[in-house]
């Protein structure tokens, strides 16, 4: 009889255990729904196969791989974390998994960010990170864009963002609105810098003109040319 108790006692707490595993990597699975509000041209959904065209009103599940076509844009939404992304010209981007707090990979091209504050629920971690950067902010609006060879360019229109080199190292760079910073790959940002750019001019591919000729500059997106903030090279 005690024998059975104890093969009942250890049965159970196997179980126990096994139900606690099974929660924590479902804790661990961090899934977001991702919706298309808008699309100017062609957004193209390159993984999972097959590629697939994305309209208004789509939906994208976290992992996938997005990229906007040649003179195209699209705004993405993440309506439960108050984010809102609207991608530039031959930009790709993947649909943060797994990776908590983070909402985007920008690999390539431009977007601007557009995070709200949120009033309910625990403060938490609303992150975008690039090949050389890791972008944190509250409630705030910025823009990105990021070279082919990875170097990263952060411009702040509103709120705060804290820069960080990609793994974390080094002290983190505070941007308010108003200042930017550049970011080459495996190195650390640059210090904060004053830009005079409005949200319509980096919309339409300007950069601030101490960015032009920046080592990354000229392979970050579509020539507009004719602005006094100065404007990037042909993409890639």
């Amino acid at each position: 009889m005690v024998m059975k108790k104890l093969i009942l006692v250890l049965g159970v707490a196997a179980g126990l255990v096994t139900m606690g595993a099974a929660l924590t990597e479902s804790e661990e699975s961090v899934s977001m729904s991702y919706e298309v509000a808008a699309v100017k041209g062609k957004l193209l959904r390159e993984d999972p196969a097959p590629q697939t065209k994305l309209r208004s009103g789509d939906r994208a599940n976290s992992g996938a791989l997005l990229r906007t076509g040649w003179r195209s844009s699209a705004e993405i939404g993440v309506p439960d974390e108050g984010a809102q992304f609207t991608l530039g010209s031959r930009t790709r981007v993947r649909l943060a998994k797994d990776r908590p707090g983070v909402l985007l990979e920008v690999e390539k091209g431009r977007l601007r960010a557009v995070f709200e504050k949120l009033t309910v629920g625990p403060t938490r971690d609303r992150t975008v990170v690039t090949p050389s950067a890791i972008l944190a902010v509250r409630g705030t609006e910025y823009g990105v864009a990021v070279s082919k060879s990875g170097d990263t360019n952060v411009v702040v229109f509103s709120g705060t963002v804290d820069v960080t080199g990609l793994g974390g190292h080094g002290p983190a760079v505070s941007l308010k609105a108003g200042e930017y910073c550049t970011i080459q790959r495996g190195q650390l940002p640059s210090r904060a810098m004053p830009h005079h750019m409005n949200r319509g001019g980096w919309d339409k591919g300007h950069m601030p003109t101490s960015m032009s000729g920046h080592g990354s500059g000229s392979s970050m997106g579509p020539h507009t040319g004719g602005h006094s903030g100065g404007s990037m090279g042909h993409g890639g």
